[in-house]
């Protein structure tokens, strides 16, 4: 079943937007703010550093958590995020999540890695 978001994550995806970028637009959309400067360094984190290093689901949903969390917090929740994401998908490189060099596994994982983490951390945000 296709949700709001999946279909707002696919609408950012063919607007240009990655992964880490997706999930910066999704914390500004919950301050209700807007920062293209924020979103394009976001860019930086594309495609897991631009090397299939880190997904950038994971780093954008971090910097999420760090954008609204409260500082007393905010490691603890970033350690639980990234302690799920592995025990939920296996790796943290993107390299392995997705095998950057086959499109039709990349479109296929994609979609629910970016879902589920950015669901993932709004749950631990409480929000």
């Amino acid at each position: 079943m296709t949700t709001e978001l999946d279909l707002e994550i696919a609408e950012l995806t063919e607007q240009g937007f990655c992964c880490s970028q997706i999930m910066i637009i999704k914390a500004l959309q919950l301050k209700g703010e807007d920062n293209p400067s924020l979103i394009k360094a976001a860019g930086g984190l594309c495609g897991g550093l631009r090397s299939g290093l880190v997904c950038g689901a994971l780093s954008g949903a971090d910097c999420l958590i760090s954008l609204l969390s409260e500082a007393e917090n905010r490691d603890d929740l970033m350690v639980r995020l990234n302690n799920w994401f592995l025990d939920t998908f296996g790796a943290y490189d993107c390299n392995k999540l997705t095998d950057m060099k086959n499109p039709e596994k990349k479109a296929e994982v994609c979609p629910v890695i970016k879902r589920e983490t950015y669901k993932k951390a709004v749950e631990l945000l409480e929000l």
